[in-house]
């Protein structure tokens, strides 16, 4: 080097694609000449290139293509050999921006995890608020790359006034530092910046702060950091666009870890409403984040989140049940009834409330829902028999009375009156008919058979009834009653002899039977239809598993008609 210097070579000489000077590949150590790889040369080689500068034979800001200075090119290299001696230079411009990025040499230090050059550039107390082409402070690249080190040796050796203004400063998109590092889930870095007095409430240009950003990931380290540092009241103030606080967030996302924490900090209103009027529990059951919901409901404050549930019964089984559970399991002898009846309040201490619809009644909604079988709960049991005792109840069985009553008397006269053909007078039997049904497994089967074989003999005694036949002796299987009922059990047998059907009266020109179509037509659906029946019925006592899932829907189609006859009812007698 001094050979050639000594020779007239001009240090200022630029060369390679770059464009660069003798300082500035000395500065880049140890390309391009590998020989220049031994430290003490470089620096001998450096501290001859200095003194030119200080003769002001060589500019020590002398600048490159893109604009890079020598020690641009040495804090991206991290030559710790380099560095000091050109800091050691009074002229050096240590906020040099180059072109290509607007970077200045910290910026440049900071694309490097070298902790080393960091310290060096902060004791000559650079411009650390210095922004790049993309907005960035030099602690914005150094949290968008992940060094946490170099963020933490700015922060560390920077005034109090500028660790303030760059924890506070944004980029383009208006992300401070703790922004980026809380949506790269980078928690040691997050963790520095918040020892460094980072503020967790900062919003960026969509209204997001860095404890937004982590609930809406559901990054839980992070998260609780934030929370631990509070403070907790300006957390809870803050909300989105949109109006969503940070449980809106973590609830839309389906982030249940992230709610628990929320709730358990008290950092979020379970009963604050965004702009459409919807509150935490309410998103999670809307964007179907069964994880989340199931959080809230299972936290200490589910009562505040489920003053309004009428979203949920249309939606999440489990979400619904869990409700329920809530409500029974507090006092099961006296469930709460608060989040299934409006009006549970009111009518219980027999005051006036307001008209409702039917319609929004939850029992309503539940049973017209794909969660109908949760009528089988036992909260929604208790209320639906509290109703049936209070109003439906009476009217029911008051009906069920006039329809026996009627039922009675409809078939008395059916067994009793006379043929319109026949001008006999007719013997009135009275018949004391006892049933007594044994307790065994199939007693239900056996008491469905008798109906079915009652409901056709009736027809049959009425029809095939012969009163001319009787007076002369001639027995048929229709004379009495319970001659009729043995004939119908052996014709269900599969013993039909139509013969024994017809009259056997000796009156000449006599039809065989008084209304043919009527009585074939019976006999045409008896014929088809008891086998079928009977078998079903043989069948469901053999398959006992499908009965019990028959049964199981029967229950529930069962309390949707006793909820059918016993709502409009309640709605008549409670406000009229």
């Amino acid at each position: 080097m001094k050979k050639l210097l000594d020779s007239g070579a001009d240090p200022n000489k630029r060369s390679g694609d770059e464009k660069r000077t003798a300082l500035h590949w000395a500065a880049f150590y140890p390309f391009p000449n590998p020989k220049l790889g031994d430290p003490p040369k470089l620096k001998a080689l450096l501290s001859m290139l200095i003194d030119l500068v200080n003769r002001r034979e060589v500019d020590i800001n002398s600048k490159d293509i893109n604009d890079d200075t020598p020690l641009h090119i040495a804090c991206m290299r991290s030559n710790n050999v380099a560095i000091p001696i050109l800091l050691s230079c009074k002229d050096v411009l240590i906020n040099k921006r180059n072109k290509h990025k607007g970077w200045t040499p910290l910026h440049r230090a900071c694309q490097n995890d070298n902790e080393r050059v960091a310290e060096l550039l902060m004791k000559k107390k650079p411009n650390c608020l210095k922004r790049c082409n993309d907005g960035m402070t030099p602690l914005h690249l150094a949290c968008q790359r992940g060094h946490d080190r170099i963020a933490n040796v700015i922060l560390s050796l920077c005034s109090d006034e500028d660790r303030i203004k760059i924890l506070a400063a944004k980029d383009k998109n208006s992300y401070t530092p703790l922004h980026i590092a809380c949506e790269k889930n980078d928690i040691e870095l997050a963790d520095i910046l918040l020892k460094h007095d980072a503020d967790p409430n900062m919003f960026n240009e969509k209204n997001l702060t860095p404890l937004f950003i982590a609930a809406k990931s559901g990054f839980v380290k992070i998260l609780k950091l934030m929370l631990k540092r509070g403070p907790i009241d300006d957390i809870k103030k803050c909300t989105d666009n949109h109006k969503h606080n940070a449980l809106h967030i973590a609830c839309k996302g389906g982030h249940a870890r992230a709610v628990k924490l929320l709730l358990e900090y008290d950092a979020a209103e379970i009963t604050a409403c965004n702009k459409d009027g919807l509150n935490p529990f309410e998103i999670a059951i809307k964007k179907e984040q069964k994880d989340a919901a199931m959080a809230i409901v299972n936290s200490e404050k589910w009562r505040d989140a489920l003053m309004n549930v009428t979203t949920v019964k249309r939606k999440k089984k489990d979400v619904v049940e869990a409700v329920f559970d809530c409500c029974y399991k507090a006092n099961p002898d006296d469930p709460n009834f608060e989040f299934l009846e409006d009006f549970d309040s009111e009518w219980l201490n027999n005051r006036i409330a307001p008209v409702y619809s039917i319609q929004n009644d939850c029992l309503h909604i539940l049973a017209n829902s794909p969660n109908a079988d949760l009528l089988q709960h036992p909260l929604a049991t208790a209320l639906l028999d509290l109703k049936w005792k209070r109003y439906g109840k009476i009217l029911y069985y008051s009906k069920l009375m006039f329809y026996i009553l009627f039922l009675i008397l409809l078939t008395s006269f059916a067994l009793t009156v006379q043929s319109p053909n026949s001008n006999l007078c007719m013997k009135v039997f009275e018949n004391d008919n006892d049933t007594v049904i044994d307790c065994f497994p199939g007693k239900k089967v056996v008491v469905l058979a008798l109906l079915l074989v009652f409901a056709f003999a009736f027809p049959f005694y009425m029809i095939f009834y012969d009163i001319q036949g009787k007076l002369e002796g001639i027995r048929t299987p229709f004379n009495t009653p319970w001659r009729t009922i043995y004939k119908t059990i052996t014709m269900a047998a599969g013993h039909l002899r139509l013969d024994s059907l017809l009259h056997q009266d000796n009156q000449i020109n006599s039809p065989d039977v008084q209304y043919p179509v009527v009585a074939f037509s019976l006999l045409i659906v008896f014929v088809v239809l008891m086998p079928i029946l009977f078998i079903n019925l043989l069948t469901s006592l053999a398959v006992g598993d499908i009965v019990q899932e028959i049964e199981k829907k029967s229950d529930t189609y069962r309390l949707r008609l006793k909820l059918e006859f016993t709502l409009p009812v309640e709605k008549f007698l409670r406000f009229k």
